[in-house]
Parts: structure tokens; sequence; C-alpha cells
């Protein structure tokens, strides 16, 4: 849970095949308890960090 003094958000990794079920499944039990639907955002995650030059490339200045 993050942000939990401000409403709280849930980070949920689940597989892509689970993602509607678990999303079903979170709505229906916000609404068992009386609370109004969860805003859900999906996001897909990245190739992840790697090592990059800092070395300007030749015949491109910065900026």
């Amino acid at each position: 849970m993050t942000g939990g003094g401000f409403g709280g958000g849930v980070l949920a990794l689940v597989e892509q095949d689970a993602r509607v079920h678990t999303q079903e499944a979170v709505a229906r039990a916000f609404a068992d308890l009386g609370h109004d639907a969860p805003t859900v955002v999906v996001a897909v995650p990245g190739a992840g960090a790697r090592r990059m030059s800092l070395a300007q490339p030749p015949g491109r200045p910065w900026g």
C-alpha cells in the first residue's frame, strides 16, 4: 500500500491474463463494503534500467 495518509493506493503485480478478474474482484470487494468503485490504472513494465553513456553523440549537439 502506498500513500496511506491520502486515501491510499495499491500496487498489484498480476499476470496480464489475470488483470480483468483482479479488477472485477477488487471492485466487488469495494462495493460489498459500501465504498465507491476504485480507480484502476494499468501500467506495463518497461525494459528496466541499463547503463547509458553520457558521451555526446558525433554530429549531434546537446540540447
